[in-house]
């Protein structure tokens, strides 16, 4: 079913440049079976406790036919006493490429009807989808639940089991996740009230999050500006979408079965990954690790070839037209610059001195 978990898109905004990435979008690669039981998997993940107490927390904010989520829309979204409406496309339809087809074509009419302000539409959409073309394919994108006051004024809402603790995030990783995933609802609901024809400030470019207050039984709304965030999704999507649109196809003789294979040779699963991602390319970051099942495996390249792009961004602007860490490290032990290599030339060169001066110092305590 060629539906993406929009965690998945949203981390496109650390990896956009790179086209194993955009081939793995637009070919549905699953990239984590292809280093599976590797020394590249990455053991990181959420736990199961984690999972369970994220399905068990948005039962509860959904429980009594939404009822605890109601409470918040009055008090938080302009939600008037009666705006009581709810419509679960969760429940009635099949869990395959039918029924998630069926619930964005719902979704979508359900707009329309707001949008064209028929009467007694649904304030509360749980388990909207939404349908796009995203680097070459038709793609399915799951809400928690989109919100819609009487105003109709369209806002989606994220559900996440991380507690806000004396007004801020326990984990702040997460709420970054939690806004850029809401961003990229936000750009995907502009566009679809522009293709109807409506007033996309129905759909204000703010971040609606429900979370624990304070690690108890009380529930938190918070309603967040994003639009920085939209910009840079929409951005991101269209780089990512041209940069596939410009690969090639995956070659014949590069097939992906025998790499995500975990019975056959190591060597052999890592000799196929070096194929796919040598025809796709790869542009390895600091930031790949918090993104990309291929991290590790990238990091190693990126290190051997000594590319600039390893050392991350804060350090990389400290070597302006230096081409390679190899060649930093030329121009530290002395060789002749460049006119563009001059200025970076002679930092590198005093640093390399100090670090002499420190090595000698600490060899000298270690022998006294």
């Amino acid at each position: 079913m060629p539906k993406i978990d929009v965690r998945r898109l949203a981390q496109v905004n650390l990896t956009h440049r790179c086209g194993t990435a955009a081939a793995s979008l637009r070919d549905d690669i699953d990239l984590n079976s292809l280093v599976k039981g590797t020394d590249y998997e990455l053991r990181s993940g959420e736990s199961h406790f984690t999972l369970l107490r994220g399905v068990k927390f948005e039962q509860w904010v959904l429980a009594d036919d939404c009822a605890p989520l109601l409470a918040l829309c009055q008090e938080h979204l302009d939600f008037a006493p009666g705006d009581t409406r709810v419509l679960n496309l969760r429940d009635g339809y099949p869990k395959n490429l039918e029924g998630i087809t069926d619930r964005a074509t719902r979704t979508r009419l359900v707009i329309q009807q707001i949008l064209e302000g028929q009467p007694e539409t649904p304030n509360l959409i749980v388990g909207a989808v939404l349908s796009l073309n995203i680097a070459g394919r038709r793609r399915f994108f799951e809400i928690d639940v989109l919100a819609i006051n009487q105003a109709g004024v369209i806002r989606p809402i994220e559900i996440k089991s991380f507690p806000i603790v004396d007004g801020k995030a326990r984990d702040a990783k997460s709420l970054g996740s939690a806004f850029e995933q809401i961003a990229l609802y936000l750009l995907f609901l502009q566009r679809l009230v522009h293709l109807l024809e409506g007033d996309i400030s129905q759909v204000p470019l703010d971040a609606v999050l429900v979370t624990p207050l304070n690690a108890g039984r009380n529930l938190n709304m918070a309603v967040t500006p994003v639009e920085r965030r939209v910009f840079q999704a929409r951005q991101r999507v269209e780089q990512v979408s041209h940069l596939a649109g410009s690969l090639g196809f995956l070659p014949v003789e590069i097939d992906l079965t025998p790499i995500a294979d975990p019975s056959r040779p190591e060597h052999e699963r890592i000799a196929g990954l070096e194929a796919l991602t040598a025809h796709f390319g790869t542009h390895y970051t600091p930031d790949c690790g918090k993104a990309c099942p291929l991290a590790k495996f990238c990091r190693r390249h990126a290190h051997a070839a000594g590319s600039i792009d390893f050392i991350g961004g804060a350090v990389q602007r400290q070597l302006p037209n230096v081409s390679s860490l190899h060649r930093a490290h030329e121009l530290a032990t002395g060789s002749t610059p460049t006119l563009q290599e001059r200025a970076v030339a002679e930092g590198l060169r005093c640093m390399a001195h100090v670090h002499q001066i420190l090595t000698t110092l600490h060899v000298t305590e270690e022998v006294a």
